[in-house]
């Protein structure tokens, strides 16, 4: 038997309580009871359950109860101090219970009231309030992310991230890293290696100042989860999970590599895996592939390309798979077809490989990273590759024109640094190795990397 009959309202501990404007004056709960059932939180636990410092992330677990004869869709709300920090939202089947987690990011030391309160059709159906006690900070600063989208999108969603930085101390911090890096889990459940997009310095922060330090932009292309990781100082501060769903009857997903390029690597394997939803067969090919933003694949001028594809089309039937398998020769044709010098690149620097099929709106799109290419031929380069390395480090720069460094090279004593270590007899060879350096950077002056296309991340060839 229902308390009070039908459509009553059951209140505990209650005094007053205006949700939205939030004010509570004593912990307690509300539970709305239907004459078919009620939806009600079964009960809240917070981690840490120990002692919560300033920049903890606060977990609040929920168990909530339907006693429903049917599934409901419900909303949680978790109010801090009046202000709504979080929400989360889900169905529960009927006559069951089940677990919501909401998150609160604690900034600042004291006592904080917070309220949970659960919505079914816009309805308010029960809530339960309490207090948190949030000690000193055991670190100096901390951050997090803020966005513009939710975290369920599809594919082709771009999104785009401030980075928050905030003081936990009475004194001034200087010269902290803000690194935020994501890994991508693909639809088979395999979870990539994690790349770095942000790696930026804060020189001063001072007592207690918040501020926004940069942003980025970045293209969800492939479908999955991307999880993404914000490092200040070291230390993880904040995180965020989007899941990435397809859009129409086609899923297909690529990877590629190694993930890491060393010195070594002559060529990048590509993989594409498609699964079909569609009522028919389908038949899908490559139309175009860039690599850190230059084209090296068009469908209709395969005469001027370096990818070389395992096969020139894939049939896919109803509810099934395939894969579609392609290589990149990392060589000097591949050097001529990009914008960017691959021999005068960060270590570990993110590359996009980009790939459009014809049946997909949006490109798929897989990040190896990649260290410098060695500057020569392979057979010259692992004898000659450090030495070039520093004389290219000391001239390269000072010199704005190819004639200039010629001039420079013809008289420069430290060429015997290139040979240093090598026998005469290869003194030609060596020579010729400097002269294709020369047209490399005679090829950069010519050619110069593009503009930032404005996404303000590190990841070369992902925008646009």
């Amino acid at each position: 038997m229902w308390p009070n009959g039908p459509g009553s309202v059951v209140v505990s501990k209650y005094s007053t309580f205006d949700f939205g404007v939030s004010s509570a004056s004593d912990s307690g709960e509300v539970i709305v009871i239907g004459p078919s059932g009620a939806m009600w939180l079964e009960g809240v636990h917070t981690k840490p359950n120990s002692t919560i410092k300033a920049g903890d992330t606060v977990s609040f677990n929920v168990l909530v109860n339907n006693s429903y004869s049917s599934s409901k869709q419900v909303e949680l709300d978790l109010f801090i101090d009046s202000e709504k920090v979080d929400s989360v939202s889900g169905s529960i089947k009927a006559s069951s219970e089940k677990s919501f987690t909401l998150h609160w990011r604690a900034l600042s030391a004291g006592l904080h009231s917070w309220i949970i309160g659960l919505w079914q059709n816009n309805t308010l159906k029960s809530w339960k309030n309490g207090t948190i006690q949030v000690g000193p900070s055991s670190i100096e600063v901390t951050g997090w992310f803020e966005s513009n989208i939710s975290s369920t999108v599809t594919t082709g969603t771009k999104a785009h991230f401030d980075v928050y930085v905030k003081s936990l101390v009475d004194k001034f911090t200087y010269n902290f890293p803000v690194i935020v890096e994501y890994s991508y889990m693909d639809p088979a459940g395999k979870v990539h290696e994690p790349v770095t997009v942000i790696h930026s310095y804060v020189y001063q922060l001072a007592p207690n100042e918040e501020k926004n330090v940069t942003w980025f932009d970045f293209g969800l292309d492939n479908p999955g989860k991307y999880m993404f990781t914000l490092f200040v100082n070291g230390t993880p501060a904040d995180d965020k999970t989007i899941t990435v769903k397809p859009e129409g009857n086609v899923v297909a997903w690529m990877e590629c590599n190694p993930e890491l390029v060393d010195e070594t690597v002559d060529s990048i394997n590509g993989n594409i895996y498609v699964k079909s939803n569609d009522s028919n067969t389908i038949t899908l090919w490559i139309t175009d592939v860039y690599f850190a933003g230059g084209k090296i694949y068009d469908w209709s001028d395969k005469q001027h390309t370096v990818t070389q594809l395992n096969q020139s089309t894939l049939e896919v039937k109803p509810g099934s798979s395939g894969t579609l398998a392609f290589s990149i020769p990392l060589n000097d044709e591949l050097q001529s077809m990009v914008p960017v010098d691959l021999s005068n690149i960060n270590p570990m620097t993110p590359i996009a490989v980009k790939v459009y099929l014809n049946l997909l709106k949006n490109p798929l799109i897989s990040v190896i990273e990649m260290n410098p290419r060695p500057l020569t031929p392979k057979e010259i380069a692992e004898t000659v590759y450090s030495g070039a390395k520093e004389v290219k480090n000391e001239i390269v720069g000072t010199f704005t024109d190819a004639k200039s460094i010629v001039t420079l090279l013809s008289t420069y004593s430290g060429l015997s640094k290139i040979a240093g270590g090598v026998s005469a007899s290869t003194a030609g060879t060596i020579a010729g190795a400097a002269v294709l350096y020369i047209k490399l950077w005679q090829y950069v002056l010519n050619s110069p990397i593009p503009e930032n296309a404005g996404d303000n991340n590190m990841i070369i060839g992902d925008s646009g």
